[in-house]
């Protein structure tokens, strides 16, 4: 990946590399700074108003971190990387929270790109997070970035809606003459953070299995690719508009258990039922477990990139240490 990057006139040996990262202290946030760190590339972290780090994160030396008002420390940076966000998954979806999902990914991109506008030497590339929420449930349709997602296609689906407004708000960076990369990030798997660390127990105890008719297509993308997509897409002058981060295997939610089952050397036979999950978790259980995104990552493949963990198997077996 080291090399890529240097190909692309990524390098920090060659010059020094400094980029801004938002939205830094959740999963994908640090394992890019850590990533970025180890290929010799400066960061500094942007930090909301009045609000500080945990203390029990250490970021590895060489992260500067400052507050998003203090644009003097934005200056000149070669991208920005914005992962802003609640996590959808962390409560259950009463209107208030969904309303928190939707104001933290539009209305902090928003202000984010204003803030950007506003600087002498601003970054010549903005690249923010996105899903593959943005498609809706489409069953078994084959979605790559040029797939529509006109409400007209994804109907009244919560998660798609807020999708197009995020990168609709990104995408004002362009007015700005900067370059936009929108990364779709399908379900990232980290052991302990994020849905596979919500689904180990249950397969870990016997007790797992499909969720609904387990027919739903999970596209997903381990956590190390993930990251290295942000910075990929961060170097490469030619990407620009949509990429699906997903890996190039999109299995069923059926066959995603049998191989989660298979790696951790467990059964899989007790399906949770589509109405007991809606019961327990309402809107959201339609939105992220029963939905089916068919996303295959054309973009990032017709670009060059090469994923280091291509089949589901191959990544649990290094995330779960099989």
């Amino acid at each position: 990946f080291s090399q890529t990057l240097k190909q692309l006139g990524f390098d920090p040996k060659e010059r020094s590399i400094k980029i801004g990262i938002s939205g830094s202290s959740g999963m994908i946030g640090r394992r890019t700074i850590e990533l970025a760190r180890v290929l010799g590339i400066e960061v500094i972290r942007s930090e909301r108003q009045n609000r500080k780090s945990k203390q029990d994160v250490r970021w590895p030396r060489g992260v500067q971190s400052a507050s998003e008002d203090h644009l003097d420390a934005f200056e000149n940076l070669d991208a920005w990387i914005h992962l802003g966000g609640v996590g959808i998954a962390d409560r259950r979806w009463i209107d208030s929270y969904k309303q928190a999902i939707r104001s933290s990914r539009v209305e902090s991109t928003s202000k984010l790109v204003d803030r950007l506008g506003k600087l002498n030497r601003p970054p010549k590339v903005l690249v923010c997070a996105s899903g593959v929420g943005i498609y809706g449930d489409r069953g078994e349709e084959l979605l790559d970035e040029k797939s529509s997602v006109d409400r007209g296609v994804t109907g009244d689906d919560f998660l798609a809606d807020v999708a197009r407004q995020w990168e609709s708000s990104a995408r004002a960076y362009e007015n700005q003459g900067g370059r936009v990369a929108l990364a779709r990030f399908a379900m990232v798997l980290h052991p302990r953070h994020g849905a596979l660390s919500k689904l180990l127990l249950p397969f870990q105890l016997g007790v797992g299995g499909p969720m609904g008719d387990g027919k739903q297509y999970w596209p997903w993308v381990h956590v190390d690719d993930a990251a290295s997509i942000l910075l990929y897409l961060a170097a490469d002058q030619r990407c620009q508009g949509p990429f699906n981060v997903s890996a190039p295997e999109c299995l069923t939610n059926r066959e995603f258990s049998r191989v989660l089952a298979k790696v951790l050397r467990r059964p899989s036979w007790l399906p949770a039922p589509g109405f007991a999950l809606r019961m327990a978790l309402g809107q959201m259980a339609d939105s992220l477990l029963l939905a089916s995104a068919q996303a295959v990552p054309r973009g990032l493949m017709e670009s060059g990139y090469r994923f280091r963990f291509g089949t589901l198997e191959g990544a649990l077996g290094n995330l779960l240490g099989r």
